[in-house]
């Protein structure tokens, strides 16, 4: 019996095993809500004392969160992440934000609760 998750990739190719029973949570990050228009890229960074154990990112949505006033449409686009060392970086490129012109307004993204451990 297995417990916890595994990412493949789209060619099927395992890219984190999480089936381990010994992990533990550090704690989250939350994204807020970023307006896509006229948009170059966001990046934030923060530290996380992972200890030497292997770390581990997964996101979720945040819950009950309500979109900003003033239109636009939401977009639940997870961030790129990356961790070198005890540094976590989350950002958002302009080639995972492809905004459709058809829309006729802004769109939004983030509103993410980045979750981080090890194990």
């Amino acid at each position: 019996m297995s417990y916890g998750w595994q990412i493949f990739n789209e060619s099927g190719t395992l890219v984190a095993d999480h089936t381990v029973v010994m992990s533990r949570r550090l704690g989250t990050y939350d994204i807020p809500y970023i307006k896509v228009q006229n948009f170059t890229g966001w990046s934030t960074s923060f530290t996380a004392n992972f200890n030497g154990g292997t770390p581990f990112v997964h996101c979720t949505l945040i819950a009950g969160l309500t979109p900003p006033t003033g239109g636009g449409a939401y977009a639940p686009i997870l961030p790129a992440v990356s961790i070198s060392g005890n540094k976590v970086t989350l950002s958002y490129d302009v080639r995972q934000i492809s905004y459709p012109d058809d829309l006729g307004t802004f769109m939004y993204v983030g509103a993410i609760r980045v979750h981080y451990g090890v194990y």
